[in-house]
C-alpha cells in the first residue's frame, strides 16, 4: 500500500510480528489511532468460516442502516466465533514527508494530561499522541528533558496543509499550558525504536536476568485517569516488595478520556507459585 502512496493508517506495536486476521479477531489499536481509529473503525468488511465450516462474508458497504452490525461480532472475538480468512480496510493517502512532528516538554504527567485533553476537545486530532511519565522520559529521552519532567509527542499525519494548521494550533495551546517545544528529533527517535519490542519477546536473557516484566493497559475518562496513574504509581511499590519499577504513559487519546500503559518488573524467586502471586 505505501509503494501506490496509501497507508491503513494502522500501526500497532506488534507490526513486525502481525497478521491482518489477528490484529481484526484481538480488536487492535494502533499508535497512530487518535487520527485514523482502531481497527473496528477501519474495518469495512471480511469474511469468516464458523466451527462448522460455514462461509460468512460481510459486505463492503460505507454504512449499514439496520443493526447489529455484524462486523462487530468477529472483530475482538479472539477466534472464538471462528476463522477470520478476509479483511477489506480503509486506505488513506500516505504522505509521510509532509507530517507535522514536535515534542514539548512539561512539568508532570497533570499538566500533560491537561495539554492532551485541550487539544482533543477544540476538535484537533493529531495522528500520534503520546505522554510519557518522567521515569520513561528520563531512560529515553533524558537529552531532551530537565530532571522530573514528562515527555509529549505529536504527529499530525495526512495532507500537508491540515497538518500544518493542526501544528499551529497545539503550538499555541502549548503556549498556554506552560510547555517547552523540544523540536522533532524525539519523534525520529521514537520512530526508529518503537517496535523493538518484537526482537525483546524472544530475548530469554530478561528471564535468567531474573527480573519479570509486563505491561498493564486500562482507559478511562478525563475525570478519573489521573487518579488512576496516581493511585497505581504509588500503592504498587508499597504491596510489592520485590517491585524494581513502575512507570507509565498515555498513547491512545480519545475526545472522552485516554489511557494509561503501565510497564512494570519485578524480582523473581524460586518458587513458580510465589512469582504467579505477586504477578
Amino acid at each position: 500500500a505505501n509503494q501506490r502512496g496509501l497507508t491503513t493508517g494502522h500501526f500497532p506495536q506488534s507490526l513486525p510480528m502481525a497478521q491482518m486476521g489477528g490484529l481484526t479477531a484481538t480488536r487492535s489499536i494502533g499508535q497512530f489511532s487518535t487520527l485514523y481509529g482502531g481497527i473496528e473503525d477501519l474495518v469495512v468488511g471480511l469474511e469468516a468460516v464458523m466451527p462448522n465450516g460455514r462461509i460468512v462474508k460481510i459486505k463492503n458497504v460505507p454504512r449499514r442502516s439496520a443493526g447489529p452490525d455484524l462486523r462487530h461480532v468477529f472483530v475482538g472475538s479472539e477466534g472464538t466465533l471462528g476463522y477470520i480468512t478476509e479483511v477489506t480496510v480503509k486506505l488513506f493517502p500516505y504522505n509521510p514527508a509532509g507530517r507535522w512532528m514536535q515534542a514539548y516538554a512539561v512539568n508532570n504527567m497533570d499538566v500533560g494530561l491537561a495539554f492532551l485533553r485541550e487539544i482533543m476537545a477544540q476538535g484537533y486530532k493529531p495522528a500520534v499522541a503520546r505522554l510519557h511519565d518522567q521515569w520513561e522520559a528520563s531512560g529515553s529521552y533524558s537529552k531532551f528533558i530537565r530532571n522530573g519532567e514528562s515527555i509529549i509527542l505529536l504527529i499530525a499525519d495526512g495532507p500537508t496543509a491540515v497538518n500544518q494548521a493542526t501544528g499551529k494550533a497545539i503550538h499555541q495551546i502549548s503556549k498556554k499550558i506552560g510547555a517547552r517545544a523540544l523540536g522533532a528529533q524525539p519523534l525520529r527517535l521514537w520512530l526508529e525504536h518503537r517496535n523493538k519490542l518484537c526482537e525483546e519477546l524472544d530475548d530469554s536473557s530478561n528471564l535468567r536476568s531474573g527480573i519479570l516484566w509486563d505491561t498493564c493497559e486500562i482507559a478511562a475518562n478525563w475525570s478519573d485517569i489521573n487518579k488512576i496513574y496516581h493511585t497505581v504509581i504509588e500503592r504498587l511499590p508499597k504491596e510489592i516488595d520485590s517491585l524494581v519499577s513502575i512507570t507509565g504513559h498515555a498513547s491512545h487519546v480519545y475526545m472522552q478520556g485516554t489511557n494509561i500503559y503501565f510497564i512494570y518488573s519485578f524480582k523473581t524467586v524460586d518458587d513458580d507459585d510465589a512469582n504467579r502471586d505477586t504477578y
